[in-house]
């Protein structure tokens, strides 16, 4: 039980900013133009890219399980103009952007054929 409480204790303080008077320091939460707070991908090919990870359903998202990443796949459209917001200073924004493009169209067309495929299933029955 002991060991517990302080294991308990140590995952609470992971990433927590101590200033130097080792006061917790507030941190900086990034948040998209609909308040939702942001973080990069978890995956290593969404690493450069932000989600807020908020399930706004298919018809928002419609090439995907409706959720905003955050493992990978389409952003929301706020996370969208983040992401334009934040890469405008960015030097590696044209590779960053050009990936986002291919991997945009490759998750459009996936859901576009994932959402045909039993059309089409039904038609050869």
């Amino acid at each position: 039980e002991e060991r517990m409480r302080i294991e308990t204790a140590s995952e609470c303080l992971d990433g927590l900013d101590l200033g130097s008077s080792g006061q917790p320091r507030a941190q900086q939460i990034d948040v998209n133009d609909d308040g939702a707070p942001v973080k990069l991908g978890t995956s290593e090919s969404s690493r450069y890219r932000y989600y807020c990870a908020r399930h706004l359903g298919t018809h928002v998202l419609s090439s995907s399980d409706g959720f905003c990443g955050p493992h990978d796949g389409p952003q929301c459209p706020s996370c969208r103009r983040f992401q334009a917001e934040h890469d405008r200073d960015n030097d590696e924004h044209e590779q960053r952007s050009a990936c986002i493009a291919i991997r945009d169209a490759w998750h459009s067309a996936h859901g576009v054929l994932r959402r045909a495929l039993p059309l089409l299933e039904h038609d050869a029955n």
